[in-house]
């Protein structure tokens, strides 16, 4: 059994999108797959569990960027795999009207992508 933990940065509104840096909403949506296999678990939790212990359940906000690098140099030695889906909203203006049918249609559609990958991985990974 594989567990799959999801996460996404950036802004889903396609109205009134500017190049990076601007003041509106952000160029780029992006959303991030870890997968692992549940015998695992454990052994990521205990390499894990001491970065936790020493700032608590924080945000990654709220973390200086040597403890962003320690904790990737962790993560990284974690039997994990990870998928990401990078959106350039600029590529989608086209797409504007189609997008504006529910609230929830861009951010669904990209949300597609990433599981459609993640299927992919699973797939590989259990008939290995």
């Amino acid at each position: 059994m594989y567990t799959v933990v999801i996460d996404e940065s950036g802004d889903v509104g396609l109205q009134n999108v500017q190049p990076d840096p601007s003041p509106g909403p952000t160029q780029y949506f992006c959303m991030c797959a870890t997968i692992f296999n549940e015998d695992n678990r454990q052994k990521i939790l205990a390499e894990i569990d001491p970065l936790r212990s020493k700032k608590g359940d924080i945000h990654a906000s709220q973390m200086s960027h040597f403890d962003k690098v320690n904790a990737c140099r962790i993560l990284a030695q974690q039997p994990i795999g990870m998928i990401g889906v990078m959106s350039n909203k600029l590529s989608l203006l086209a797409y504007l009207s189609n997008a504006q049918k529910t609230n929830t249609h861009y951010y669904n559609k990209v949300t597609q992508y990433l599981l459609e990958r993640v299927g992919e991985a699973i797939s590989t990974l259990s008939s290995a």
